[in-house]
């Protein structure tokens, strides 16, 4: 078992399960003072188990790894609540404040922002071979796996916000094939690299 890329996928949706959009910067619109569900969906290996952080914690996970027929990957799902993470900060301001004009066209520059860094390990079968029992391989997936959101203050100003960055990525995004514009605003893909740990039960 050698050391390969791979592809990991980000999806968001809020406590109901409706799907959260994305902006061209790759930050998921949630409603503040609210937990979010976050699948994460990996291609490249086999995956027996998987474990997750949240910015160095363990992250409970909602099930154990399961395997998606459609997208041919593994998935596992994890809630964050927002409620109990600390109060995020606003971006920094740019040296000249934006007029009010500026400001009233662009209103999601105002809302807080929230990054989430995540770690996952995970283990692969190697399979038996001469003179050797089945055993799994750790292995971690490094690279910048991270998990940006931008925190609507209630369901009011998210869909009224929602509508202009919707619009503004489906125009960035129109050049896509159809099959694909859904998943450029509903889902963020990062690679990374999966380097071999140990091997072991």
């Amino acid at each position: 078992l050698a050391p390969e890329a791979l592809l990991c996928e980000f999806q968001v949706s809020d406590s109901l399960g409706s799907a959260a959009f994305r902006d061209n910067d790759g930050h998921f619109y949630v409603v503040k003072e609210t937990h979010v569900w976050v699948r994460i969906t990996m291609w490249g290996f086999n995956f027996s188990r998987v474990a997750v952080q949240l910015d160095g914690d363990n992250a409970p996970l909602a099930g154990k790894v399961k395997y998606d027929k459609e997208k041919h990957a593994y998935y596992v799902t994890l809630r964050i609540p927002l409620a109990s993470r600390t109060p995020p900060k606003l971006q920094p301001q740019s040296p000249q404040a934006p007029s009010l004009l500026s400001q009233s066209h662009e209103p999601w520059k105002r809302l807080p922002r929230v990054k989430f860094q995540i770690s996952i390990t995970a283990w692969v079968p190697q399979g038996k071979g001469p003179g050797r029992a089945s055993q799994d391989v750790c292995v971690q997936l490094e690279g910048n796996l991270t998990v940006g959101m931008v925190l609507c203050h209630h369901s009011d100003e998210l869909g009224r916000i929602g509508a202009i960055v919707k619009h503004r990525r489906q125009m960035l995004t129109q050049s896509l094939p159809p099959y694909l514009q859904p998943l450029a605003l509903y889902s963020s893909r990062l690679s990374a690299r999966a380097a071999i740990m140990a091997a072991g039960n």
